[in-house]
């Protein structure tokens, strides 16, 4: 086993080729692409093809995944960061169909933190 993680590709590159030498293991020859599996059309090329009508994109009351960015409430993702938002903002925002206040979103945050920050091993913990 090597000291470090970044050791561990050389040692398994050497292990490889000395197997390779010992002829404990045979080389698998390269595919020619001709021999690949053929990938799915993606929904794009679908949808010019005509044979998907509509767009497998989520629209609903509180958020719309349709164009180039998701939409909470009408607010781009983008301006929600660059306005300095965070989770509990967001969370407000879908729960409530508005921004909370800076008390509120700390709320949130805490109720978040209380019920997901617990670690491993925690399971029948009585604290």
């Amino acid at each position: 086993v090597p000291d470090t993680f970044g050791a561990l590709g050389p040692a398994i590159k050497a292990t490889h080729e000395e197997l390779l030498k010992s002829g404990q293991i045979q080389p698998i020859p390269e595919l020619a692409a001709a021999d690949l599996p053929r990938l799915p059309k993606t929904v794009e090329q679908a949808k010019k093809d005509g044979e998907v009508l509509v767009a497998p994109l989520i629209r609903s009351t509180i958020s719309d995944d349709r164009g180039d960015e998701p939409l909470y409430q009408g607010y781009p993702a983008s301006e929600l960061i660059n306005a300095g938002y965070d989770i509990p903002h967001i969370i407000g925002l879908l729960w409530d169909n508005r921004l909370v206040s800076k008390q509120e979103a700390e709320i949130i945050k805490r109720i978040i933190m209380l019920s997901a920050d617990h670690g491993p091993c925690v399971s029948g913990a009585l604290t």
